[in-house]
Protein backbone atom coordinates (compact mmCIF):
# COMPACT_ATOMS: atom_id res chain seq x y z
CA UNK A 1 0.00 0.00 0.00
CA UNK A 2 1.44 3.63 -0.98
CA UNK A 3 2.58 5.25 2.97
CA UNK A 4 0.67 8.27 2.27
CA UNK A 5 -2.40 6.48 1.57
CA UNK A 6 -1.53 4.01 5.19
CA UNK A 7 -1.01 7.67 6.81
CA UNK A 8 -4.62 8.98 5.73
CA UNK A 9 -6.14 5.87 6.96
CA UNK A 10 -4.09 5.73 10.22
CA UNK A 11 -5.92 9.57 11.03
CA UNK A 12 -8.97 10.02 13.06
CA UNK A 13 -11.81 10.23 11.18
CA UNK A 14 -12.38 14.24 11.90
CA UNK A 15 -8.40 14.68 11.09
CA UNK A 16 -9.34 12.96 7.41
CA UNK A 17 -11.85 14.89 6.65
CA UNK A 18 -10.19 18.36 7.66
CA UNK A 19 -7.28 17.18 5.00
CA UNK A 20 -9.57 16.98 2.46
CA UNK A 21 -11.32 19.92 4.04
CA UNK A 22 -8.34 21.52 2.63
CA UNK A 23 -8.62 20.14 -0.75
CA UNK A 24 -11.81 21.39 -1.79
CA UNK A 25 -10.50 24.87 -2.33
CA UNK A 26 -8.61 23.53 -4.98
CA UNK A 27 -10.92 22.13 -6.84
CA UNK A 28 -13.01 25.13 -7.00
CA UNK A 29 -15.36 24.78 -3.77
CA UNK A 30 -15.58 27.57 -1.34
CA UNK A 31 -17.17 27.91 2.09
CA UNK A 32 -15.98 24.60 2.94
CA UNK A 33 -16.75 23.52 6.90
CA UNK A 34 -17.46 20.50 8.35
CA UNK A 35 -20.80 18.73 8.86
CA UNK A 36 -20.26 17.94 12.66
CA UNK A 37 -19.05 13.54 12.55
CA UNK A 38 -15.77 13.06 14.44
CA UNK A 39 -15.69 9.09 13.88
CA UNK A 40 -15.09 6.69 11.55
CA UNK A 41 -17.52 5.00 12.86
CA UNK A 42 -20.62 6.97 13.87
CA UNK A 43 -23.59 9.04 12.75
CA UNK A 44 -22.81 11.66 10.48
CA UNK A 45 -24.44 15.14 9.37
CA UNK A 46 -24.88 18.68 10.97
CA UNK A 47 -27.93 18.92 13.97
CA UNK A 48 -28.46 15.01 13.09
CA UNK A 49 -29.23 15.01 9.81
CA UNK A 50 -27.04 12.23 8.38
CA UNK A 51 -25.22 11.14 5.67
CA UNK A 52 -22.71 13.75 4.48
CA UNK A 53 -19.57 15.12 6.17
CA UNK A 54 -18.97 18.08 4.70
CA UNK A 55 -20.78 21.66 3.83
CA UNK A 56 -19.52 23.72 0.56
CA UNK A 57 -20.40 25.63 -2.26
CA UNK A 58 -19.86 25.64 -5.86
CA UNK A 59 -21.08 28.47 -8.29
CA UNK A 60 -23.96 29.51 -5.64
CA UNK A 61 -24.97 26.09 -5.10
CA UNK A 62 -24.72 23.89 -2.50
CA UNK A 63 -22.63 21.00 -2.22
CA UNK A 64 -22.78 17.66 0.34
CA UNK A 65 -19.65 15.90 0.61
CA UNK A 66 -19.67 12.34 2.03
CA UNK A 67 -15.75 10.91 2.85
CA UNK A 68 -15.14 6.78 3.03
CA UNK A 69 -12.08 6.41 4.76
CA UNK A 70 -11.85 2.97 2.99
CA UNK A 71 -9.00 0.68 2.38
CA UNK A 72 -8.11 0.97 -1.24
CA UNK A 73 -9.30 -2.37 -2.01
CA UNK A 74 -12.80 -1.69 -0.92
CA UNK A 75 -15.14 -0.91 -3.38
CA UNK A 76 -18.47 1.73 -3.83
CA UNK A 77 -21.29 -0.18 -5.77
CA UNK A 78 -24.26 1.98 -7.24
CA UNK A 79 -26.44 1.39 -4.06
CA UNK A 80 -24.22 3.84 -2.21
CA UNK A 81 -24.56 6.88 -4.91
CA UNK A 82 -28.32 6.05 -4.88
CA UNK A 83 -28.00 6.37 -1.08
CA UNK A 84 -26.26 9.81 -1.34
CA UNK A 85 -28.61 10.86 -4.12
CA UNK A 86 -31.40 10.65 -1.37
CA UNK A 87 -29.56 12.80 0.99
CA UNK A 88 -28.86 15.93 -1.10
CA UNK A 89 -32.76 15.49 -1.73
CA UNK A 90 -33.95 15.37 1.49
CA UNK A 91 -31.02 18.41 2.48
CA UNK A 92 -32.13 20.56 -0.16
CA UNK A 93 -29.21 20.72 -1.40
CA UNK A 94 -27.83 20.79 -5.25
CA UNK A 95 -25.41 18.09 -6.10
CA UNK A 96 -22.99 16.57 -4.19
CA UNK A 97 -19.38 14.76 -3.89
CA UNK A 98 -18.57 11.52 -2.89
CA UNK A 99 -14.74 11.10 -1.68
CA UNK A 100 -13.62 7.79 -1.12
CA UNK A 101 -9.97 6.23 0.00
CA UNK A 102 -11.12 2.81 -1.93
CA UNK A 103 -12.20 2.85 -5.12
CA UNK A 104 -15.66 2.76 -7.52
CA UNK A 105 -17.10 -0.99 -8.96
CA UNK A 106 -17.05 -0.91 -12.75
CA UNK A 107 -20.45 -0.87 -12.66
CA UNK A 108 -20.32 2.53 -11.46
CA UNK A 109 -20.94 4.80 -14.22
CA UNK A 110 -19.32 7.76 -12.54
CA UNK A 111 -19.32 9.89 -15.69
CA UNK A 112 -23.43 9.91 -16.30
CA UNK A 113 -23.37 10.39 -12.32
CA UNK A 114 -21.66 14.07 -13.19
CA UNK A 115 -23.04 14.83 -16.07
CA UNK A 116 -26.59 14.13 -14.26
CA UNK A 117 -29.03 16.96 -14.91
CA UNK A 118 -30.40 16.50 -11.91
CA UNK A 119 -28.66 16.41 -8.41
CA UNK A 120 -24.98 15.73 -10.35
CA UNK A 121 -22.76 13.14 -8.21
CA UNK A 122 -19.14 13.92 -8.70
CA UNK A 123 -16.53 11.36 -7.76
CA UNK A 124 -13.02 10.89 -6.30
CA UNK A 125 -11.38 7.27 -5.76
CA UNK A 126 -7.92 6.66 -3.34
CA UNK A 127 -6.11 6.81 -6.60
CA UNK A 128 -7.42 10.24 -7.43
CA UNK A 129 -7.12 11.81 -4.18
CA UNK A 130 -3.83 10.74 -3.58
CA UNK A 131 -2.91 11.93 -6.86
CA UNK A 132 -4.32 16.02 -5.61
CA UNK A 133 -2.94 15.99 -2.69
CA UNK A 134 0.01 15.16 -4.04
CA UNK A 135 0.25 18.00 -6.89
CA UNK A 136 -1.74 20.88 -4.32
CA UNK A 137 0.88 19.65 -1.79
CA UNK A 138 -1.62 18.94 1.04
CA UNK A 139 0.01 16.31 3.49
CA UNK A 140 2.77 16.40 1.34
CA UNK A 141 6.05 18.56 1.34
CA UNK A 142 7.57 19.78 -1.72
CA UNK A 143 10.82 17.21 -1.39
CA UNK A 144 7.83 14.61 -1.74
CA UNK A 145 8.07 13.64 2.10
CA UNK A 146 4.95 13.10 3.83
CA UNK A 147 3.97 16.07 5.70
CA UNK A 148 4.21 14.65 9.31
CA UNK A 149 3.64 17.60 11.21
CA UNK A 150 0.62 18.72 9.82
CA UNK A 151 -0.75 15.20 9.88
CA UNK A 152 0.20 15.12 13.87
CA UNK A 153 -1.21 18.97 14.57
CA UNK A 154 -4.63 17.37 13.13
CA UNK A 155 -4.49 14.25 14.72
CA UNK A 156 -3.84 16.55 18.43
CA UNK A 157 -6.57 18.94 17.54
CA UNK A 158 -9.00 15.35 16.71
CA UNK A 159 -11.27 13.76 18.99
CA UNK A 160 -12.84 10.80 16.68
CA UNK A 161 -11.75 7.47 15.78
CA UNK A 162 -10.23 6.23 12.87
CA UNK A 163 -10.37 2.31 10.62
CA UNK A 164 -7.52 0.56 12.65
CA UNK A 165 -9.52 2.07 16.05
CA UNK A 166 -12.42 -0.30 14.55
CA UNK A 167 -10.92 -3.11 13.13
CA UNK A 168 -12.62 -6.14 14.33
CA UNK A 169 -15.13 -4.40 16.51
CA UNK A 170 -19.00 -3.89 16.54
CA UNK A 171 -18.72 -0.71 18.44
CA UNK A 172 -15.80 1.89 19.03
CA UNK A 173 -15.11 5.29 20.21
CA UNK A 174 -13.26 7.87 19.96
CA UNK A 175 -10.61 9.74 22.41
CA UNK A 176 -12.94 11.59 24.04
CA UNK A 177 -15.77 9.11 25.15
CA UNK A 178 -12.47 7.02 26.24
CA UNK A 179 -11.33 9.40 28.73
CA UNK A 180 -14.84 9.99 30.32
CA UNK A 181 -14.87 6.10 30.30
CA UNK A 182 -11.93 5.72 32.51
CA UNK A 183 -12.99 8.39 34.60
CA UNK A 184 -16.40 6.89 35.60
CA UNK A 185 -14.50 3.44 36.03
CA UNK A 186 -12.13 5.20 38.53
CA UNK A 187 -14.80 7.40 40.39
CA UNK A 188 -17.00 3.61 40.56
CA UNK A 189 -14.33 1.47 40.88
CA UNK A 190 -16.67 -0.88 42.94
CA UNK A 191 -18.54 -3.85 40.36
CA UNK A 192 -22.23 -4.08 41.00
CA UNK A 193 -23.52 -7.80 41.75
CA UNK A 194 -26.63 -8.91 40.39
CA UNK A 195 -29.29 -10.04 43.26
CA UNK A 196 -29.15 -13.09 41.61
CA UNK A 197 -25.54 -14.32 41.58
CA UNK A 198 -25.82 -13.18 45.62
CA UNK A 199 -28.63 -16.19 46.08
CA UNK A 200 -26.23 -18.61 44.25
CA UNK A 201 -23.46 -17.84 46.66
CA UNK A 202 -25.31 -17.91 49.99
Amino acid sequence: MDPFLTRLLELPFDAFAHLVARLLPALGYSDVRLAGRRDFKGRNGRDGAGGFDLLASRFGRTVLVQLKQFSPQRLLFQRSLDELRGVVLRAGAAESLLVTTGAFSLAVDREALRRASMLPISTLDGSELLTLLIENGIGIKPSGKIDEELLASLTQEASGNSPGDCTGKSNCTGKAEFVVTVGVQRVHPAKKVHPAKCAKRR
